[in-house]
């Protein structure tokens, strides 16, 4: 019983410092207002690797933003130190402004988690404390435990794994099955958006690819496209095309103001490839999910005639 009161005693400590960190960042922006905004211009300064490459860690981005601000529109600056991690031509943008200095700052990279971090090291130290008074009588409840004859403990144990198998399912549905999902029907969209005349073609040049890592030793790319007047941006791209530097491609702008090349007949070929994913991703979401309710509820119903 000692490892598992150690191993919460760790957990609550982990949390217990991701919830500070984050409270930390979140409290730098006290005095910030959060609005919504519209990037207007994206200038990059490329980093060459070769003839048609840079370097994205090493090639800035200036963006201008636009906001609405007490009636009147705000226009506004920043530097982005990698060109990757700047928000996309004609994006809308959620913003902490700080009136004081015209700062701003995206809210994604300000946005803490530190309340639900909170919760969890608060948890994680209430079930170390009750391990470490209780342990023999938790760890016989936990051996005596069944469905159709619950105890406090089982019930209790029941609960919070429903919580962290629910609360994994809906964080990895938001941020991973909902961007496959997106990715996979991308041409089918965008022949949807054309029938429906939402296209505005634009002609753009080719600009160069941006590399950045993948951690695995190997390289992603990015086609990066340029209007002229600081407006460089990164059309949606899932596999790499036959572009040179200086190619004037027609690109198709959305009424939201983003950009898109037309899809290849290979993308259309492909999309029953692009499916095999949804499913497996949507698939193991939807397991976290269904065993996180039913662990919510046997432990609630399991807690509630157990006390």
């Amino acid at each position: 019983m000692w490892k598992w009161s150690l191993l919460a005693l760790g957990l609550g400590l982990l949390f217990a410092v991701l919830a500070w960190s984050g409270l930390r960042r979140r409290s730098s922006w006290r005095d910030g207002e959060k609005l919504w905004g519209q990037v207007m211009g994206v200038s990059v300064t490329p980093a060459w690797n070769g003839a048609d490459s840079m370097d994205g860690d090493r090639s800035p981005a200036r963006v201008t933003l636009r906001l609405s601000l007490e009636g009147r529109e705000v226009s506004l600056q920043k530097d982005f130190p990698k060109v990757l991690a700047a928000p996309a031509l004609g994006q809308r943008v959620q913003v902490l402004y700080r009136r004081s200095t015209g700062e701003w700052a995206l809210w994604k990279n300000i946005r803490s988690w530190w309340v639900l971090w909170a919760i969890l090291a608060a948890t994680a130290v209430a079930v170390f404390l009750l391990l470490l008074l209780g342990g023999r009588t938790v760890a016989a409840q936990l051996s005596d435990y069944t469905v159709d004859h619950p105890n406090p403990a089982g019930s209790g144990l029941a609960l919070l794994v429903g919580f962290g198998a629910g609360a994994t399912g809906a964080a990895l549905a938001w941020g991973l099955f909902l961007p496959v999902l997106r990715d996979a029907f991308r041409p089918l969209a965008w022949v949807a958006r054309s029938l429906l005349g939402q296209w505005e073609p634009r002609q753009a040049k080719f600009v160069g690819w941006v590399q950045e890592s993948d951690g695995d030793g190997g390289v992603r790319s990015y086609p990066l496209f340029s209007l002229g007047q600081g407006q460089d941006f990164f059309p949606a791209v899932t596999r790499q095309k036959h572009f040179a530097p200086g190619d004037i491609l027609t690109v198709y702008k959305s009424p939201k103001g983003r950009f898109s090349l037309e899809p290849e007949p290979l993308d259309y070929l492909l999309l029953p490839l692009q499916l095999l994913p949804v499913f497996f991703v949507g698939l193991f979401v939807l397991c976290l999910l269904v065993t996180g309710a039913f662990l919510l509820w046997t432990g609630t119903t399991g807690l509630a005639a157990s006390l």
